[in-house]
């Protein structure tokens, strides 16, 4: 997300200015360690992109200091950045996930946008004690199915700019996956940021 007037109207242009004035763009985040930071932290590893990284005490106030304009940018997850999309307040240079969202249709894809590899994507699971017996784990599953599979609670979902988990994404199995894949996705990515315990 870039604040109104920024003078990139792309990501190629963002990227250009970011390079022809390493460190002088400024970039809010979360704070260390969150969500957020990864996000950042994700963008300039895959970019090499050297931004002046300002660490805020959470998702707000960062979001607050784009849309006034004190911050030229930031990392920002879907349920905040659509709103402020769609009223116009910042402008979304690009979504970090294969496809578009369905709530921001304007702001390119990551593969749109020339860094197809900027994949990320929150998440949400629900965990239970190791040794939970086979059964309570599977109407616990079923539970959460039939759940993501409703109309209503789909349409909640999307409404808060999230995208509800396709059927291949749910289930005991698909989560072990994406949990093994993610922690050593972001094992590097940290190591690579310098980032360090809090």
């Amino acid at each position: 997300m870039v604040r109104n007037g920024f003078p990139a109207q792309n990501m190629q242009e963002f990227l250009a200015r970011v390079r022809a004035n390493p460190g002088q763009v400024s970039n809010g985040h979360a704070g260390i360690g969150s969500t957020n930071h990864l996000a950042c932290s994700l963008f300039a590893h895959l970019t090499k992109a050297q931004m002046n990284e300002i660490p805020y005490r959470g998702e707000g106030p960062a979001l607050n200091d784009v849309v006034a304009q004190q911050v030229d940018s930031a990392c920002l997850l879907a349920p905040a950045a659509v709103p402020q999309i769609q009223a116009g307040t910042m402008r979304g240079l690009l979504t970090a996930a294969t496809t578009r969202n369905p709530n921001a249709p304007g702001v390119p894809s990551a593969a749109e946008a020339g860094v197809p590899d900027y994949i990320f994507q929150g998440w949400n699971a629900i965990f239970a004690p190791r040794g939970t017996p086979a059964p309570v784990v599977q109407k616990l599953d079923e539970a959460l199915r039939a759940a993501l599979n409703d109309p209503a609670i789909r349409k909640r979902i999307e409404d808060l700019g999230s995208i509800p988990a396709a059927a291949d994404q749910q289930g005991p199995e698909a989560l072990a996956r994406l949990v093994r894949a993610e922690v050593d996705r972001w094992a590097t990515v940290v190591r690579a940021a310098g980032i360090q315990p809090q």
